[in-house]
């Protein structure tokens, strides 16, 4: 078992509970993790829909998740300098108040989540001068975890995609054009589509969050429809007209 915290000035990697003598961070043998990491999240709350003078309900509209909430517990030893202590435990507190990207791989790999730590009572629980141990309390917003990202190429006009065979939730694709582009119309396997006009050397779009970008990271052009294209588990083809002279699409699987 392996962690990596990801901030956007620092990288914090928990190991397994070995201490070879040197400095060194690691997971406690009780790291948190079988809290709401290893399963899935409740549903979000749902409206009353019981059936009036009858029994049972009538099925919600939509069943969607909550945000997923989470500890890791993990500690720092110090052995060349008791000044280490100190710094790390500096390092733990200035991972508050930012966006976190964490990967946790395990037997089935690693898989990726984005959050910010949200305990009140501060994250470094107990210190002394060669160890500090530490609880972070992460709420991650999207509560899917990720795999890596896979490229596909778009040839005829559409994207053949297929997912990790064990993924079980559908994600949101990146598109990404070449060149001089005008145009830029995606439909998924449901029939939803997303399109797009305006005038970029070069195009990104990240479909979760529907925001066209342009070689240099500027928004640009106008959105015609603004459908939520998803990539499902398994093989699912990605239709993507555009006039670029070149286009992929980027996926990446999901769990719930």
């Amino acid at each position: 078992m392996r962690v990596t915290i990801t901030s956007s000035t620092d990288t914090i990697v928990l190991g397994e509970s070995w201490w070879d003598g040197s400095d060194g961070w690691f997971l406690n043998a009780d790291d948190g993790l079988d809290t709401d990491w290893f399963g899935s999240v409740a549903p979000k709350a749902l409206p009353d829909t019981s059936v009036p003078n009858a029994d049972g309900a009538f099925w919600p509209s939509s069943i969607n998740l909550k945000h997923r909430v989470f500890p890791i517990r993990g500690f720092f030893l110090a052995d060349s300098s008791t000044l280490q202590a100190h710094v790390a435990r500096d390092r733990v507190n200035a991972l508050a108040a930012q966006a976190l990207e964490i990967c946790i791989e395990d037997g089935a790999g690693p898989r990726w989540v984005t959050g910010y730590l949200t305990d009140p009572t501060g994250t470094v629980t107990r210190f002394t001068e060669d160890q500090i141990d530490f609880t972070l309390l992460v709420t991650c917003p999207d509560p899917l975890k990720y795999g890596e990202w896979v490229r596909f190429p778009v040839t005829g006009g559409a994207a053949t995609v297929e997912m990790n065979g064990s993924s079980t939730a559908a994600t949101q694709p990146l598109v990404i054009t070449t060149g001089v582009t005008r145009t830029l119309v995606v439909a998924d396997y449901r029939g939803r589509t997303f399109e797009w006009a305006g005038m970029a050397n070069g195009l990104s779009i990240d479909m979760s969050e529907g925001i066209p970008l342009d070689g240099t990271g500027q928004q640009v052009g106008r959105l015609l429809d603004a459908g939520r294209i998803e990539v499902p588990p398994g093989r699912s083809v990605l239709t993507v007209q555009t006039d670029a002279a070149a286009a992929t699409v980027q996926a990446r699987p999901g769990w719930k």
